[in-house]
């Protein structure tokens, strides 16, 4: 899960560093898809009991808003004229 949680950041932080739009909104991409690695994890967590419900519920809160602004920031990226 530290891995995933990681991967997110380096990859926003990667295409942030690159030439292209193109090759920001794909490293954007690589985070969403961090995301999804993440609540997958976190679901596995608790359903296994790793991790109460609370918390469960917490962070799933907050990695719904980084998946939200992360589509909404990939959306109007690709709006724009390169």
């Amino acid at each position: 899960m530290r891995r995933a949680v990681v991967s997110i950041g380096s990859n926003i932080f990667e295409g942030c560093g690159r030439r292209t739009q193109k090759e920001l909104i794909a490293f954007l991409y690589f985070a969403h898809g961090s995301c999804s690695e993440l609540a997958f994890q976190l679901r596995l967590a608790q359903r296994n009991e790793f991790v109460d419900k609370r918390a469960a519920a917490d962070l799933t809160r907050m990695l719904s808003e980084v998946r939200r602004m992360l589509s909404k920031l990939i959306r109007e990226l690709e709006r724009r004229p390169r």
